[in-house]
């Protein structure tokens, strides 16, 4: 589920949408923030989600059931939000227990390069792509029976999830132009899903001190960045 840094983020582009445009969210599940996003966008703007899961709550946007690689859309979008959910591709539903580690690694980096290609051309020229995501060194960590660890570390691990960097983020999607990218920080003392904990800092910092927290899973770091399709905004939204 998404945290408050990555809500306050991506709910910003819902005061900017405008009657006739369309917006997407990746990885929508469990349907909260798509809710929240729909409620805030002018009317005329129809909000769509797709998940492998179907989502907990859903009214007032429309749910597309299945993988964004095959899945049937409507429209391409002006706005397509990946709110804490491109982190997982890849790792999110691996059967790991017949699974080498090589082949994982192998099958993620193929899934990854798939739906990256998949969200961009659904993207209508000049429309933007929202990420937010864990900020990390690259590496894959996944959950089991005694919480997150690096893969060699984890017993039989049900899911997972990668920390991006900045510059591996954008060259995922080298075929759009980053416009915005931010890491928001999280002071400790204060509760997790307190906005008041998380302070955004741009430029990225890269300090030793930072990369050490990227290197524990329990101490998040969010990355935000938008991307712009190259080329002039579209005046139809046909189906890819």
């Amino acid at each position: 589920m998404a945290g408050p840094a990555d809500e306050h983020y991506a709910f910003q582009y819902a005061a900017e949408m405008r009657p006739g445009q369309a917006a997407l969210e990746f990885g929508c599940s469990p349907g909260i923030f798509t809710t929240r996003f729909a409620a805030a966008v002018p009317e005329g703007v129809p909000v769509y989600g797709v998940d492998l899961y179907a989502p907990e709550v859903c009214g007032n946007y429309e749910f597309i059931h299945g993988d964004v690689r095959s899945a049937a859309f409507p429209c391409r979008f002006d706005t397509i939000l990946c709110v804490s959910s491109f982190e997982h591709v890849g790792v999110e539903s691996l059967d790991f227990s017949e699974r080498s580690l090589s082949a994982i690694l192998e099958s993620r980096e193929s899934a990854v390069k798939e739906v990256a290609a998949r969200l961009t051309s659904l993207l209508l020229p000049g429309g933007q792509l929202v990420v937010t995501c864990p900020m990390g060194l690259d590496e894959i960590f996944l959950v089991g029976e005694t919480g997150p660890g690096r893969p060699t570390e984890v017993r039989s691990p049900k899911w997972g999830w990668v920390g991006y960097t900045a510059n591996s983020l954008a060259q995922v999607f080298a075929r759009l132009e980053r416009t915005s990218v931010q890491a928001w920080l999280r002071d400790p003392a204060k509760p997790y899903f307190d906005l008041a904990a998380w302070s955004p800092c741009s430029p990225v910092p890269t300090s030793d001190a930072v990369k050490e927290r990227l290197r524990d899973p329990k101490h998040r770091v969010v990355l935000a960045a938008t991307f712009i399709k190259p080329g002039e905004a579209a005046c139809e939204s046909t189906p890819p």
